[in-house]
C-alpha cells in the first residue's frame, strides 16, 4: 500500500484552513468537500523517520539553525550547541539519513542544509518550530554571531 502526503483544504470554512494528512490510497482523491493537492510521495517508514529525528534535542536545534542560516559547518555547529565534534557529526549523520540534510564537503570542511527536496508539510513544521519558541535557540544564535567558529 502506498501512502501520501496530501495538503486537504475545506473550501466550506472561511478560513481555508490547511490540514495536513497522510493516507492510504490513490494520488489523486477528489471529492465534493475536499481536494487533495498532492505533495510529493513520502512514505510512511520516511515520516515516521522525519517525527524520530526532530525528537531529539541536538538534531531538532541543528535542523532549526540551519533553516534559519541556510548552510552550516559542522565548527559552528559544534561552537553554537557547544558539543564536541563527534557528537554533533553522529547526529548531522542521523539527519542525513533521514534525508532531511545535504552535506557539501569544501576542503576539509563539511558544510550542511536543510534537504531542498523536503515536502511543504515537513518544512512548515520546521519553519513552526523555529518561529513557536524563539528562546529556544537564543542561547545558539548568540554563539554564531561571535563568530567563534574553525572555519
Amino acid at each position: 500500500m502506498t501512502y501520501h502526503a496530501c495538503i486537504f483544504t475545506n473550501p466550506t470554512q472561511s478560513t481555508r484552513k490547511v490540514q495536513y494528512v497522510i493516507y492510504a490510497g490513490p494520488s489523486n482523491i477528489r471529492g465534493d468537500k475536499y481536494n487533495c493537492h498532492q505533495q510529493p510521495e513520502f512514505s510512511m517508514t520516511n515520516t515516521l523517520q522525519f517525527f524520530k529525528c526532530l525528537a531529539d534535542d541536538t538534531r531538532l536545534k541543528s535542523l532549526l539553525l540551519m533553516r534559519h542560516h541556510g548552510e552550516l559547518c559542522v565548527c559552528d555547529l559544534t561552537s553554537a550547541l557547544q558539543l564536541s565534534q563527534p557528537k554533533v557529526s553522529r547526529h548531522l549523520a542521523e539527519l542525513k539519513r533521514c534525508e532531511l540534510v545535504k552535506d557539501e564537503r569544501r576542503g576539509k570542511w563539511v558544510y550542511y542544509r536543510l534537504n531542498p527536496s523536503l515536502p511543504d508539510w515537513a518544512l512548515e513544521i520546521i519553519d513552526q518550530a523555529l518561529s513557536s519558541d524563539p528562546d529556544y535557540l537564543e542561547m545558539a544564535q548568540e554563539r554564531l554571531k561571535t563568530g567563534e567558529t574553525c572555519c
